[in-house]
């Protein structure tokens, strides 16, 4: 649809050519009818496709005062167009300029269907990229891994120390993944709250021995607020302090928590103690 759109404009862009060089009033008033030219003309085609494929195309215009703005700020560009040793013609800088506010247009749609900032949108897809990259394009296993998400953090701390967007932390990334990542759909991060408490309750005789510093470790590299969720869920009464009840049910705990945000939480801590129980395992059996 992209590729449509930026040819569609090259057939409008003419419009451009029709100013006063050194006029900036004339040249905005051009980029304005240009807009609107484009706008109409996508829409006289959708009345017409019987297939369907121009009907999501209007969608991303629903800010063309942004497109006018970008258009603007690159002035300059336009006016030289096609006069410089490079030979840059006026398509092609048209084209640029759209391809940078459709994408943005993309991102802010996505994100508003997911009830998520553009900007966390933009850093997720940052974030899939370079976690592809680091899994492989022919492994099947699955990234919803917190071995993989400690593998991200370092690969980040270490290749965009700089870039103070993308997470840097294994559980901040696995909270990115919990958000965006469609692989994660149906998988056991998904699991009911209920499911996980039975789990848990399940494994109270071992936490009550050894296994509950094991926990208490894995609690400790989560935020506070996750870390009381738990605690107060659960009745694991293991961060008392004044004012703070520890004994609440389920029911009660959860508050304006949502049963998801829990069992986001709980998965972290499943993923965190497995790494723990296996690392020692391994010591055990090289003893």
């Amino acid at each position: 649809m992209r590729s449509s759109i930026v040819s569609l404009a090259g057939r409008h862009s003419g419009i451009l050519r029709r100013r006063d060089e050194s006029d900036s009033v004339n040249l905005t008033s051009t980029i304005v009818e240009f807009v609107n030219s484009l706008i109409l003309d996508i829409g006289s085609r959708i009345r017409l496709d019987k297939y369907g494929l121009w009907k999501n195309a209007l969608a991303l215009f629903g800010d063309r005062d942004r497109l006018v703005k970008l258009l603007q700020a690159d002035g300059e560009a336009i006016r030289t167009a096609g006069m410089s040793e490079k030979g840059i013609t006026l398509e092609q800088v048209v084209g640029r300029i759209l391809r940078q506010y459709l994408e943005g247009a993309r991102r802010d749609l996505v994100a508003c269907s997911m009830g998520v900032s553009a900007g966390r949108l933009k850093t997720w897809e940052r974030l899939d990229r370079i976690s592809r990259g680091l899994i492989g394009e022919n492994d099947s296993r699955s990234r919803y891994d917190y071995g993989h998400f400690e593998k991200l953090a370092v690969y980040i701390r270490e290749h965009h120390s700089k870039d103070r967007n993308l997470p840097r932390t294994a559980n901040t990334i696995q909270d990115y993944f919990d958000t965006f990542c469609r692989e994660c759909d149906g998988s056991q991060c998904k699991s009911s709250l209920r499911e996980l408490s039975n789990d848990l309750g399940d494994v109270r005789d071992y936490l009550d021995g050894g296994g509950l510093g094991i926990l208490y470790e894995c609690l400790m590299k989560i935020n506070l607020k996750e870390r009381e969720m738990v605690d107060s869920a659960f009745g694991l009464e293991m961060f008392k302090k004044p004012g703070y009840e520890t004994t609440e049910k389920i029911d009660d705990a959860l508050g304006n928590s949502s049963v998801n945000d829990i069992s986001r939480i709980l998965e972290k801590l499943r993923n965190c103690m497995e790494i723990i129980l296996k690392a020692r395992a391994g010591e055990r059996r090289d003893e």
